[in-house]
């Protein structure tokens, strides 16, 4: 009698099959996860460098228009110097367009449990001269809760100048923390 052998794969061939393409899928799967992270650790470094444009931008177009202003605390170089340890940054006296006295404070919000601040705004307006002031916006979020400090401070070797330092930080999808720091300088109008 004749033995017929059946054509197939043995039990063996089958696990060696899976090993391979189980090792070819996990290669695939980290690199693109890995690619994903680095998207999401650009995208929250984009958003970061966001909300620090759009405080230096409002900041810049307020502090180019003011005659007045005023630090709430003097660092010992005789720099006038504000940080998060105040209940205000800076605050500034413009004049508007109708002549009305626009008083402009810029405040530090409250921390989250990791200790990140947003920047908040808030305006008043005056139509008798700086007698009494009306508030047109308290406190309005000018940014996300993103900045560890904020120190701005006129330095003392140009008063046409003030220099604004930013600590940003923010935590990434994978647990990693980015930090990021800026300086700029606003020229003042003479």
């Amino acid at each position: 009698m004749k033995i017929k052998k059946d054509k197939g794969f043995t039990l063996v061939e089958t696990l060696i099959v899976i090993v391979i393409f189980m090792i070819i899928f996990s290669l695939i799967f980290g690199a693109l996860l890995y690619s994903f992270q680095i998207s999401r650790s650009q995208q929250i470094y984009n958003e970061i460098l966001d909300d620090m444009s759009i405080f230096i931008q409002q900041l810049s177009n307020d502090l180019r228009q003011a005659y007045t202003i005023t630090f709430p605390s003097y660092s010992s170089l005789n720099d006038s110097t504000s940080d998060f340890s105040q209940s205000r940054l800076i605050e500034f006296s413009t004049i508007d367009e109708n002549n009305h006295i626009r008083k402009i404070v810029y405040l530090p919000g409250t921390a989250n449990s990791r200790g990140m601040r947003s920047i908040l705004y808030s305006l008043n307006l005056s139509n008798d001269n700086g007698t009494t002031f009306q508030q047109i916006i308290n406190s309005q979020p000018l940014t996300e809760k993103v900045f560890r400090n904020v120190i701005i401070r006129r330095p003392f070797w140009d008063p046409r100048v003030v220099e604004v330092e930013i600590f940003a930080e923010s935590i990434l999808p994978y647990g990693n923390t980015m930090s990021i720091y800026r300086t700029f300088l606003i020229s003042l109008r003479q």
